[in-house]
């Protein structure tokens, strides 16, 4: 896909970062740069920058990197040594970035939109000066072989809109790939948080920005059964994580959270509506997935399950 004009394409300016958090999953690494399919757009490669950063206690993205990096102009790769850890891994890639835009991306998402990268930028650039776009959001389990929609996109937009505080209670954004964020108004990482570290950034943010647009057309996939992720390392935890940060967040942003406040009754109702809207919804999309029925196109649905282990 073209971009809106030559004085574009010449430019020298880096438009979009993507940052790349690594630990331990070589296999995601390379379904993230397959998708990507940089050596197809050699001529979009000063218009982007793809920076990994790698907190492994292993070298296999390391030997993976070395290929790319190589061959890619556009790739850069870094082995944090001593490991940051997750929050400041993440704080570092957005630090190092010069993108006007930027999206951080784990190792288990991936687009399955096809020519993302040429599509992204013309995104940003026919939406003029943008703070944000909002990428559609598709969860993938592998093992059960299913697809489905993280949230409806009407929720995702009138939550983000009218009431980003409720994000604290649900995050209905899915995670931070699905954001392109104009990279002069992100902020920065809380590490004092783990469970509810990303929701933070999205109210930040939305307190900032002016002008954003929802894209259904840019996809971005999220890979939920995998036994080594985050929420899988904390379960058991996540309860009390969750209320020992929405503690420390109910003080650092009082005038925002009103579902971490002591109102039980209300916060017993909500927790009785979202439970029926998840029974419907997940009812409604193993049904489709039976028959084959994905939030997606075909084509769409096979690179999703493509070689990915």
């Amino acid at each position: 896909m073209n971009l809106k004009s030559d004085q574009h394409i010449e430019s020298k300016e880096i438009l979009l970062s993507i940052l790349l958090p690594t630990y331990n999953y070589s296999t995601g690494v390379e379904k993230i740069f397959n998708q990507l399919n940089l050596s197809s757009i050699p001529f979009l490669w000063h218009r982007i920058e793809i920076i990994v950063m790698d907190d492994s206690n292993n070298s296999d993205v390391e030997i993976q990197m070395k290929k790319i990096v190589d061959t890619i102009k556009c790739v850069k790769y870094t082995r944090n040594n001593p490991a940051a850890g997750p929050c400041e891994n993440w704080n570092r890639l957005i630090n190092q970035a010069k993108g006007k835009y930027y999206i951080l991306m784990h190792h288990d998402e991936f687009p399955i939109t096809k020519n993302f990268i040429s599509k992204v930028l013309h995104n940003i650039e026919e939406n003029n000066n943008v703070d944000m776009i909002m990428m559609d959001c598709i969860l993938m389990n592998k093992g059960a072989n299913s697809l489905r929609r993280h949230t409806p996109s009407f929720i995702r937009k009138k939550v983000f809109n009218l009431y980003p505080g409720y994000l604290f209670r649900r995050n209905v954004i899915g995670p931070t790939a699905t954001l392109i964020i104009k990279r002069s108004l992100h902020y920065t990482f809380d590490c004092r948080l783990t469970w509810l570290i990303d929701v933070e950034e999205y109210y930040q943010i939305r307190k900032k920005i002016k002008y954003w647009v929802y894209s259904e057309n840019l996809k971005i996939a999220s890979y939920i059964d995998r036994n080594d992720s985050i929420t899988e390392r904390l379960k058991g935890e996540i309860s009390e994580i969750r209320q020992r940060e929405s503690k420390y967040l109910s003080i650092k942003h009082v005038d925002a959270l009103v579902w971490l406040n002591n109102k039980r009754f209300y916060m017993a109702l909500e927790g009785l509506l979202w439970m029926g809207f998840r029974v419907i919804t997940r009812t409604y999309w193993y049904i489709m997935n039976k028959f084959k029925r994905y939030p997606v196109s075909n084509e769409m649905a096979k690179i999703a399950f493509d070689d990915h282990k």
